[in-house]
């Protein structure tokens, strides 16, 4: 049975965050759609924060996304709790594990895609995300704290893909060597 692309592309990248965020704040998580092309919100932040944030692009044949990850510093750190020395560093390795996890989507619908390296930085937050043209940003709502999620698709809206299981990915933390 055929989906929109559109729309596999969105359920992956939402059960990736899941997953991804679920493993590192070893408890539930709710993912929840702030806003997109349809649903605006800007917002003034009560105060300001030290954050981090990383991007990272994925791209394949008929399909190119470009995502965000954006979070406190602190929320970073308890992310990464024994993982890693620096936050920045953390947030760089989330957004490349969780492109991971998407592109192993990809491929059980037959496409394949090539990661980015992540670009990390960090700064001070003034005010709460927003969303743009052809992007949406998606709240993570953790133990450790809040993440955002903001990202562009570039996927053709008519584009239909169907799902074989069989040409599913490695299990995930496998190592193939090639």
């Amino acid at each position: 049975m055929s989906q929109l692309a559109i729309d596999v592309c969105q359920e992956g990248l939402t059960e990736s965050l899941r997953k991804l965020f679920e493993f590192y704040s070893t408890g539930d998580v709710d993912v929840n759609l702030l806003c997109d092309e349809s649903r605006s919100v800007q917002q003034e932040c009560q105060y300001e924060e030290d954050i981090v944030s990383s991007t990272i692009e994925l791209a394949g044949e008929n399909v190119r996304y470009f995502i965000c990850l954006v979070s406190t510093m602190e929320t970073a750190r308890q992310l990464c709790e024994g993982g890693a020395d620096d936050a920045i560093d953390w947030i760089g390795e989330l957004a490349n594990q969780l492109f991971g996890r998407f592109k192993n989507h990809l491929l059980e619908y037959g496409v394949n895609a090539e990661l980015g390296i992540p670009i990390s930085a960090e700064g001070v937050q003034k005010k709460c995300v927003a969303c743009g043209t052809g992007s949406a940003t998606l709240e993570i709502n953790t133990r450790a704290g809040v993440v955002w999620a903001i990202y562009k698709p570039q996927v053709d809206s008519t584009l239909q893909w169907t799902r074989n299981s069989d040409l599913a990915a490695a299990e995930e933390g496998s190592i193939q060597l090639f």
